[in-house]
């Protein structure tokens, strides 16, 4: 009569076991997989904190050269090698206005990567190379240096022409996890990010410009808003206003048919939406 239950018994406890078994190896297969995603992350943000250490200097105010030098100066700032050259309590008070926050070495970044194209940074959290490749895949899971690595790299849209010269650049960037590359960028559609992060800085081997956000918002990943180029000036201006309107959080930003724009853009809540930051390109 004592069978029965004991065979019921050995029955429940087997099936204990295969089920505590079954969430120790899942337990474990996760921690793996964990260890693995947190591997990558780290990778990445090593390789371009080393990138950044090796080809960025970050100017002080009293290094950040003005935006023209006072007439008594002898030495021209294109030819200056000192950044201390000039004194900007010589100069006016509306041209004390400072050129970039940082010197970068294109020549040191090229011998790494020949596809460079500049140098993007807010002063926190986005620091980072700009590439234009061959294609718009390659660069979304290669690092900057050629490493295969999720982290990807910042890159603008293949068709647009090199140089930021079109009316609209595309620059894309991953949304990572752990804050890295463009995953602040969604934070422009919370209140007061926009207020405390009205601009990026744009370093390219030729000039030294300012990215005035002005506008910021989810859009589908085809839609109307990576528009590249416009027909006439109207298409042109019917767009900005466009994309203006649909901004969340107002911005007293001038932006006109002659001005250039970037757009910047990243994942958002699903494979099919990015959140895009449009800015105004100023030279400075």
């Amino acid at each position: 009569m004592d069978k029965k239950p004991n065979s019921k018994n050995r029955f429940v406890n087997v099936v204990l076991w295969c089920l505590l078994l079954g969430f120790a190896a899942l337990f474990a297969f996760s921690g793996i997989k964990l260890l693995g995603i947190n591997r990558v992350y780290q990778t990445g943000t090593d390789t371009y904190e080393a990138i950044a250490e090796s080809a960025v200097v970050q100017l002080t105010e009293q290094e950040q050269l003005p935006v023209s030098a006072p007439e008594s100066s002898e030495i021209p700032v294109s030819e200056s090698v000192d950044v201390t050259a000039y004194d900007n309590a010589k100069l006016p008070e509306d041209e004390l206005k400072t050129s970039a926050t940082v010197l970068v070495d294109f020549e040191k970044l090229r011998q790494i990567n020949p596809d460079v194209e500049a140098w993007i940074t807010n002063g926190a959290e986005i620091n980072y190379p700009v590439v234009h490749g061959k294609d718009n895949e390659y660069y979304l899971n290669h690092l900057f240096d050629g490493t295969e690595n999720e982290n990807g790299s910042i890159f603008s849209d293949v068709h647009n022409l090199p140089g930021f010269v079109d009316r609209n650049t595309v620059v894309y960037g991953h949304n990572m996890k752990n804050g890295a590359m463009f995953a602040t960028l969604p934070q422009y559609g919370t209140e007061g990010y926009y207020r405390d992060h009205p601009t990026l800085e744009l370093i390219t081997p030729d000039a030294s410009y300012l990215l005035e956000v002005f506008s910021g918002y989810v859009t589908k990943k085809n839609s109307d808003t990576f528009q590249l180029r416009f027909k006439d000036d109207e298409s042109y201006g019917s767009y900005l206003k466009l994309i203006q309107s649909r901004s969340d959080f107002a911005t007293d930003v001038e932006i006109t048919v002659s001005d250039r724009i970037v757009t910047l853009s990243t994942c958002a809540d699903s494979s099919d939406t990015r959140y895009v930051v449009h800015c105004k390109l100023v030279k400075r």
